[in-house]
């Protein structure tokens, strides 16, 4: 099993998320991608918040409508 730090995701200094801490949690995430569906993977309560607030806030920086040309065609 991966051992990631047990650290809130941020660089001390700047306050940005610090990338290596995030590329851990995702190697870890990814290492159950060949096992048996449903096989937990053990992540720390403080990196899974951590991980979905820095989430949240891509997702709210990132525009509400898309403005396309038209014609358009939409399927699904």
């Amino acid at each position: 099993m991966n051992m990631i730090r047990q650290t809130s995701g941020q660089n001390a200094s700047s306050g940005a998320p610090d990338e290596s801490w995030i590329d851990g949690i995702i190697d870890t995430l990814l290492s159950a991608r060949n096992k048996k569906p449903g096989t937990p993977v053990e992540i720390s309560v403080q990196d899974a918040t951590a991980l979905c607030n820095q989430s949240r806030e891509v997702l709210l920086s990132q525009p509400m409508l898309l403005e396309l040309g038209a014609p358009i065609k939409i399927c699904g």
